[in-house]
């Protein structure tokens, strides 16, 4: 038993020490993590539909959402190149693509962002990542506002969906988190099964299960 226990601190302990170097997705939602940063090999679709290849350089979630830095040969400062949303169509690196899309997000000095696409189709899903800070008080001071009290930076996670031709619609909007059986039936109308199973409540038609739901949509204007 005492190996076994031993054996099992020693795995978590590689796992504290190798996991920022290492290119991993959130169990949850397959999001990008966080500490992912560094060059990988990837390419750019430019405004003309031409690819390049080369690598691309991974900041954090946020930061590659404003612009993103292609080198046609790894670490040639010479060959580097920073392009902005509307300056490409897409970026992709791993196993992830970036779109740019028609959305200012929290910075309305811009019109387009560059946002992670998880489904692809009549019904795009994005994901949109931003930061939030939160503030931590002391026990006697939690009602009131301390200028001195400790911040956490901590990253935040909302989906989009678009349809061809249209504006993004946040799927974590207050619309469809409160009145999701009548907003997203309403948005997948046009496949009248699934807006009915929506609509109905059945299981795995709730916003729990947006990417089933979107897939199905897909399907369903695929045919």
């Amino acid at each position: 038993m005492k190996a076994f226990k031993s054996y099992k601190w020693f795995i978590i302990f590689l796992g504290v020490v190798f996991y920022p170097t290492l290119p991993q997705l959130h169990a949850q939602n397959d999001s990008l993590a966080m500490d992912q940063e560094g060059i990988y090999p990837g390419y750019v679709i430019t405004n003309s539909d031409d690819t390049l290849r080369g690598y691309i350089q991974y900041e954090s979630a946020s930061a590659n959402q404003l612009e993103v830095t292609y080198y046609v040969s790894m670490n040639r400062e010479e060959t580097r190149h920073t392009y902005k949303p509307g300056d490409i169509k897409a970026y992709h690196l791993l196993s992830y693509t970036f779109v740019s899309v028609s959305f200012s997000g929290k910075y309305s000095s811009r019109n387009k962002t560059f946002m992670h696409r998880i489904i692809d189709g009549p019904i795009t899903l994005y994901e949109w990542y931003f930061i939030e800070k939160q503030q931590y008080f002391e026990d006697n001071d939690m009602y009131g506002y301390d200028p001195d009290a400790s911040y956490e930076l901590t990253y935040q996670v909302q989906l989009f969906a678009q349809k061809v031709g249209e504006n993004p619609v946040n799927l974590n909007s207050s619309k469809f988190e409160m009145r999701f059986r009548t907003a997203m039936s309403k948005y997948v109308v046009e496949c009248l099964e699934l807006a009915k199973k929506i609509k109905n409540r059945e299981k795995r038609y709730t916003h729990n299960y947006i990417e089933k739901i979107i897939h199905e949509y897909n399907a369903c204007n695929l045919k």
